[in-house]
């Protein structure tokens, strides 16, 4: 073999390892290891190839001897290096443009378009600074035993402590309060409502409107939690003698959905968070700094757009997808939320706290009148899903008068006969001062308010109507 088909061949297999690397990235961008093996066939081929290049540029220039050969072989490396981190300064500068561009609000953005408009938002002056903000804060930091929560952010509409904790807004929370502490998902969050428009919001408001003390209503809810983490959240505060007074938990949803993904009760996205961990060694340093780069996160969209254009979705993988029967997993996961409640309920004896629990509505279940763009949401469902949450819903609907404090309050929309859900489970501030209103009522109903203000309203807890467990 000559030399000259020696450094054709090491061009040649430089350049194919790089078009397979490419070809590898776009079909494992989903999936960390096939990614990252894809980085490093990438990163082989551009070495390959160069090697193969400067060889034949050296052959080339016929130099006659080896000094001049290496003299030569630095000179051509040391353009192709610089000209790289050129390319690359330029290339990183741009994408950082790009992405911050992409991280902004956009119209285009087809979950938010659909929540900011809907009918409601069109009427609202500040709907579209609050979508802004809203997108603006989802930055989740990792926090422990919790797994995540929203980083510090400050808004106009949408407000974020140190802790991860949305404000609430009138909260008085001196030594002396009454402490009511408030745990869900993005429904008690505040998903589609300024801070004030919350649950927890209206809830403290309710409570200022009647008290003769300071009440502080802390919002400890965060999107796509489930009950379990609301559990935890609890105990953490406790271990670090933060005691409530109340306890209120809205939950359902949540805890449905991850079941749903997973085939069991856990957290939500709970695979795709194993996968990270689940690697066995770390990857090399070079391919944690490539992904960190803002031109890898631009590649990276880029080329699941263009998936996405030229490729149908994946599958999906739910509990029905992996043969699992649906009233077992109805069995196991209402199981856990009820072994949620026991848990809270000894705590509440422990630590001295009254608490409630409420269970949600969502837009495919009940009986209320949805309008054209409920149907729609609602038609958007996986259909097994639907039958998933119209299962559990059944459950905890029987299950609910055999436990002193569970309040099932899906059906507190069914009378409403105008939009009241932006997506499948998520509602306008209406509709959160409607659940509000009936989870205070209940407060009043069982004359939960401790006397440090509640003075002056035990008369009014007897003229509100019983409310329907």
């Amino acid at each position: 073999m000559t030399k000259e088909t020696l450094r054709s061949i090491i061009v040649t297999v430089g350049l194919l390892m790089f078009l397979v690397g490419s070809l590898m990235f776009l079909v494992f961008l989903d999936h960390g290891l096939g990614r990252r093996a894809s980085i490093l066939l990438l990163c082989g081929g551009v070495v390959v190839l160069v090697i193969g290049l400067i060889s034949q540029i050296t052959e080339q220039q016929g130099f006659s001897t080896l000094i001049y050969r290496i003299v030569n072989c630095y000179r051509v490396a040391a353009i192709i290096i610089l000209n790289t981190l050129i390319l690359f300064a330029c290339l990183e500068l741009a994408a950082i443009v790009v992405n911050k561009i992409w991280e902004e609000p956009s119209p285009d953005d087809d979950t938010q378009s659909a929540r900011a408009h809907t009918p409601y938002y069109a009427s609202q002056a500040w709907a579209k600074q609050y979508w802004k903000e809203f997108t603006l804060s989802h930055h989740v930091l990792y926090r422990d035993y919790v797994l995540w929560r929203r980083g510090p952010f400050t808004g106009k509409f949408v407000n974020i402590n140190s802790d991860g904790i949305r404000v609430t807004p009138g909260a008085d929370c001196s030594a002396n309060s009454y402490k009511v502490f408030t745990f869900g998902g993005s429904t008690m969050w505040g998903t589609g409502s300024p801070d004030w428009s919350s649950i927890p919001g209206y809830l403290q408001a309710n409570f200022n409107a009647l008290k003769r003390g300071p009440v502080c209503v802390v919002n400890f809810s965060e999107s796509a939690y489930v009950s379990t983490q609301g559990v935890i959240q609890l105990m953490l505060e406790l271990q670090s003698g933060n005691i409530p007074d109340l306890v209120i938990s809205y939950e359902g949803a949540n805890d449905v959905y991850a079941a749903y993904q997973s085939g069991r009760s856990t957290h939500q996205n709970s695979n795709q968070i194993a996968d990270r961990l689940n690697k066995g060694k770390n990857p090399p340093q070079f391919i944690t700094w490539i992904e960190s780069t803002n031109s890898f996160r631009l590649f990276a969209r880029l080329m699941a757009k263009l998936r996405q254009q030229t490729q149908d979705r994946p599958p999906l993988i739910t509990y029905k997808t992996m043969g699992i029967d649906i009233a077992t997993l109805t069995d196991s996961m209402v199981g856990t939320y009820l072994g949620n409640y026991k848990l809270v309920e000894a705590l509440a004896q422990e630590y001295g706290f009254k608490f409630l629990f409420f269970w949600q509505p969502q837009v495919a279940v009940g009986t209320k009148s949805l309008t054209s763009e409920e149907l729609e949401m609602k038609r958007g469902l996986d259909p097994d899903l639907i039958e998933f949450y119209e299962s559990v819903y059944r459950r905890i609907q029987q299950v609910a008068k055999k436990y002193e404090n569970l309040y099932y309050i899906a059906d507190t929309f069914d009378s409403s006969n105008f939009q009241i859900y932006i997506d499948q489970v998520h509602v306008t501030p209406v509709g959160n001062q409607l659940i509000a209103e009936r989870i205070f009522s209940v407060i009043l109903e069982r004359n939960l308010l401790d006397n440090k203000s509640s003075n002056g309203l035990k008369g009014l807890s007897s003229t509100n109507d019983a409310v329907n467990k």
